[in-house]
């Protein structure tokens, strides 16, 4: 429990921002040019993590948000997966559409995060907090989804996304995930490394982008 201090200011709103501010002004800075969803975004990423017995998985991952095409291909498991609107293409043996299909929502809302404050539908809660965490300054902004409730860890200082913490909403559990570094991918800038724990604080496992 020693990796996450929490100091929490007296008023809920210390800071004459707004939530909607905050979430915006770190859009500006991982996405200065608003250009996610014209954006064709390939990336790869080495994962370790305990649902896949920490073995180390090369996933490429093309996010082509224009025309809302998504490609997975897992060199570790042999699986190459292509969705669109139109429907699943499977370019592998031995896997099928319907297993990976949490892949399409999951890793372009993971990787577009900080783009994705504004999307139709998604309400920002107005009461945030300031709060340190790693010894770090961020405000903490609040989303509540259909399955999920989230907090997002945002640095006070520059308005990068330290981190987020999701809690689904039947009770099965959640996750917090910290980010590391940073670097530009086609104007966007990216965390370098995605550490993932549960609730409890075990590691779950680790993302980095190569």
């Amino acid at each position: 429990m020693g990796i996450i201090c929490l100091i929490v200011s007296c008023s809920p709103n210390p800071t004459d921002l707004t939530s909607e501010q905050i979430a915006q002004n770190c859009q500006n800075y991982h996405d200065s040019k608003d250009s996610w969803y014209g954006q064709n975004v390939e990336i790869e990423i080495t994962s370790q993590s305990v649902f896949s017995d920490n073995n180390e998985e090369i996933i490429q991952l093309k996010m082509d948000n224009a025309s809302n095409v998504f490609v997975y291909n897992n060199l570790f498991r042999k699986v190459h997966l292509e969705y669109s609107p139109d429907g699943c293409v499977d370019h592998s043996e031995g896997s099928n559409c319907d297993s990976y299909q949490w892949t399409y929502n999951f890793y372009p809302f993971i990787w577009g995060m900080a783009s994705k404050f504004f999307d139709p539908g998604v309400k920002i809660q107005e009461e945030f907090e300031e709060e340190t965490i790693k010894e770090k300054p961020v405000y903490v902004i609040h989303i509540n989804y259909e399955a999920e409730n989230y907090e997002f860890y945002i640095n006070r200082e520059n308005f990068y996304l330290e981190g987020f913490k999701f809690v689904k909403n039947d009770g099965s559990g959640g996750e917090i995930v910290f980010n590391e570094g940073s670097r530009e991918v086609n104007g966007l800038i990216m965390p370098t490394k995605k550490i993932w724990y549960d609730l409890e604080m075990n590691l779950l496992g680790t993302d980095i982008l190569n």
